[in-house]
């Protein structure tokens, strides 16, 4: 059963590779085949630490069961795709975990001006890595986590799975070796002084409050993609997505959104989230 489940996402996602329509044949087939080489790697060697060559990229990573789920999201089902006719767009990464979101940018738009946020020290030093094996240019991390304030808090990271790092501690599984680390934070409203064609949000549950607290300048973003999770406060279910929705149709956004709870087996996944500025009414590709 396990086999033929592995089979039939194997070739789910190769179709989803060859049907998109945003690359070219021959970039097709390079993402497709890192998937396959991925996925090859974490089967015969899934204690790996690399780094790894994948689509002409150098790639620095925690934990290989964890970067090949992230490849798919990312490369594959092109998770945090925009269309853009800049060549240098401006984009904000607020969790960047280990650094492929922004390789992913890097590779549609090779100009583009990145700035990447990410606190969990194991996951700067893979993005710094990237960075420099990569030969990115305009391109900075921020060894901090966005916030409503400047503060130290304590960030709740799972040994050997950088993907899951919340300033809220709270929320225990007693299924990880959960350990707590002392990180900065601050303010993401004083990096927005211009204009910014993406702000990507996976901050782990802080969605809400850094919104909040980045309002005023939502004027100068014209998209916004955020994954919103679910929290568990106080034995309660508490669902960020209808709070980032109004939100974001409050300042004049338009959203659209996939994911979250499935009824199938009572489980919550992130939603995604995506909303768009239009002007004058006109609807463009995102």
């Amino acid at each position: 059963m396990g086999l033929l489940f592995v089979a039939e996402r194997f070739f789910a996602n190769t179709q989803l590779c060859f049907s998109d329509r945003t690359r070219s044949r021959r970039e097709r087939a390079v993402v497709w085949w890192g998937f396959v080489k991925l996925n090859t790697l974490l089967r015969l060697r899934p204690r790996w630490k690399g780094p790894v060559t994948i689509c002409g990229l150098h790639l620095h990573y925690d934990n290989l069961q964890e970067f090949a789920m992230l490849y798919t999201e990312i490369f594959i089902n092109n998770d945090y795709y925009f269309k853009s006719a800049k060549k240098d767009p401006v984009i904000i990464d607020c969790g960047g975990n280990t650094g492929l979101t922004m390789l992913y940018y890097k590779s549609r738009y090779p100009k583009a001006k990145i700035t990447v946020f990410e606190p969990n020290p194991v996951c700067v030093n893979a993005i710094s890595n990237n960075i420099r094996d990569n030969k990115l240019t305009q391109t900075v991390v921020i060894p901090k986590a966005v916030w409503n304030k400047e503060s130290t808090m304590k960030l709740a990271v799972i040994e050997g799975n950088s993907a899951v790092g919340s300033l809220f501690t709270h929320q225990k599984d007693p299924g990880f070796k959960e350990q707590e680390i002392s990180v900065k934070t601050t303010r993401l409203s004083q990096y927005i002084r211009s204009r910014v064609d993406v702000l990507k949000i996976d901050i782990e549950g802080a969605e809400v409050d850094v919104l909040r607290e980045v309002k005023s300048k939502l004027h100068l973003v014209d998209r916004l993609i955020i994954e919103s999770h679910t929290l568990t406060i106080d034995g309660k279910r508490v669902d960020n997505t209808p709070a980032v929705i109004d939100m974001l149709v409050a300042e004049g956004y338009a959203c659209w959104f996939k994911g979250g709870f499935s009824p199938l087996n009572g489980k919550d996944y992130p939603s995604m989230i995506y909303a768009k500025r239009f002007s004058k009414g006109k609807r463009q590709p995102f």
